[in-house]
């Protein structure tokens, strides 16, 4: 399923155990919320988000205002090779 930032909001889903954002959004309660889809109700669950180089900044700026650190890993750490 694919969201519009305004379905993402209100949008509840049982089960949901994966979050993948495009976009960062403008702010860390924005990023909190759209990453707060997955593992509810003590559910565990993944949120993954995609930052292009140009746009690292912004995420440090959203890390530094939670007062929270997000792994992070580059493209070519990922194994897409299916086996």
């Amino acid at each position: 399923m694919t969201a519009t930032d305004l379905l993402a909001r209100g949008i509840n889903i049982d089960c949901l155990s994966l979050v993948i954002k495009y976009e960062l959004p403008r702010s860390p309660k924005g990023y909190l919320h759209r990453i707060g889809r997955t593992g509810r109700v003590e559910a565990s669950g993944e949120a993954i988000t995609l930052i292009t180089p140009e746009k690292e900044h912004h995420f440090q700026v959203i890390q530094k205002k939670m007062g929270q650190r997000v792994p992070m890993i580059t493209s070519d750490e990922i194994d897409l090779s299916g086996c």
